[in-house]
């Protein structure tokens, strides 16, 4: 069996979403909702002129990327250049 990955070239990142399936009070979204209603998108891989985020970042986008799709993966993946990331969620301690 082969086994393939996606490896992202130069400046490009690969994404996928981060969906909420419940609002802030515990209700439960439909589907429609969810895919409108993004927590970040979690960062899969770099290439290798990416400085600012790293595989397992949280970023915050602007933009769309190239979408992609691959057998046996749920989620849709997308590709962005570097640029398009506007910021990277961090966790705080002591908040």
């Amino acid at each position: 069996m082969i086994t393939k990955r996606i490896v992202p070239l130069g400046e490009m990142v690969l994404l996928k979403a981060i969906r909420a399936d419940r609002t802030q009070g515990g209700v439960m979204l439909p589907e429609e909702a969810q895919a409108k209603r993004s927590l970040g998108h979690m960062v899969i891989a770099v290439g290798e002129d990416v400085s600012l985020v790293e595989a397992g970042d949280v970023a915050i986008i602007h933009g769309n990327g190239a979408f992609v799709t691959m057998d046996g993966v749920e989620e849709d993946m997308f590709l962005i250049k570097e640029e398009q990331i506007l910021g990277r969620l961090e966790n705080i301690e002591g908040e």
